[in-house]
């Protein structure tokens, strides 16, 4: 049995050719003008897939880096706040041991107090800073600042340095205390004894 090719069946296999290729060209030119080899999911699947992680990755790296940076930026706030009390730290024992040898007049003592308390507010400042928002030694709470000044009771007696008062006017911590203070890291609970 002969097969017979009419000119019909010519022209629709042209026809069905020349649509074929124009889906391709279609398809080639959306690729080249958005220069994008997959321009759905379902133009390759497994290629979206590993575009996807890829993607995912590199988000992952950039907020790598901004964590690096940004513990790199808090240590060098704990540094140099560190450096800044240790220096305030040695002043005042520098004082208290000028003071303690007995030699000293009333009013230079009282020149002394008046330096120490003052190296105390610094002290406290330096206990308060901040770095992007948050209180370098308040812990893992963000409330509120890590120390607070605290005044004396009504009616109490300025303390004269012969017994401790009870509760000394001064600075307290209004944070509550935890293992570290580093961004990102939860505290540890507390152990059971």
């Amino acid at each position: 049995m002969s097969m017979r090719v009419t000119n019909q069946t010519m022209m629709h296999s042209a026809q069905r050719s020349l649509q074929t290729n124009l889906v391709r060209l279609a398809d080639l030119q959306d690729k080249g003008s958005g220069q994008r080899a997959i321009s759905r999911p379902s133009d390759d699947p497994a290629a979206t897939a590993d575009s996807m992680r890829v993607r995912a990755d590199l988000r992952a790296n950039e907020q790598y880096g901004r964590n690096i940076t940004n513990g790199e930026g808090w240590l060098t706030q704990l540094e140099s706040t560190m450096g800044e009390s240790k220096r305030i730290l040695d002043r005042a024992n520098d004082l208290t041991l000028r003071a303690s040898n007995g030699s000293m007049s009333q009013n230079a003592r009282e020149a002394t107090a008046i330096e120490i308390e003052s190296l105390r507010g610094e002290l406290a400042s330096q206990a308060n800073m901040t770095y992007g928002g948050r209180f370098l030694f308040a812990g893992n709470s963000d409330a509120g600042s890590a120390w607070a000044r605290i005044s004396p009771s009504p009616g109490a007696a300025p303390w004269s340095g012969v017994s401790p008062p009870t509760r000394p006017s001064g600075w307290t911590r209004t944070a509550p205390p935890c293992s570290a203070a580093v961004p990102g890291r939860a505290a540890r609970p507390p152990s059971s004894p």
